[in-house]
């Protein structure tokens, strides 16, 4: 899978600790800045073929909009 999308991502302008909250924090600005990038479906699907039907706690990050949590909950609506 090519990751060529990558250069056009808006997280890439920002920085990654939006992105991969500590423990506790919140992901509302990483989806936000998510909402408006042009390549955001390319990402979720990078996401999924990555994490496969890894479990919740295996998940990090926003990933196209997506939480570990949602990420999660779609692979299981997939499958």
């Amino acid at each position: 899978m090519s990751h060529d999308w990558m250069a056009d991502a808006l997280c890439a302008q920002v920085g990654p600790d939006l992105f991969f909250p500590e423990k506790g924090g919140n992901y509302r600005q990483a989806q936000q800045i998510c909402a408006r990038c042009p390549v955001q479906e390319a990402c979720a699907q990078t996401a999924a073929v990555h994490e496969g039907d890894s479990h919740r706690h295996l998940r990090h990050g926003t990933w196209g909009g997506h939480t570990p949590t949602t990420r999660t909950r779609q692979n299981r609506e997939a499958a």
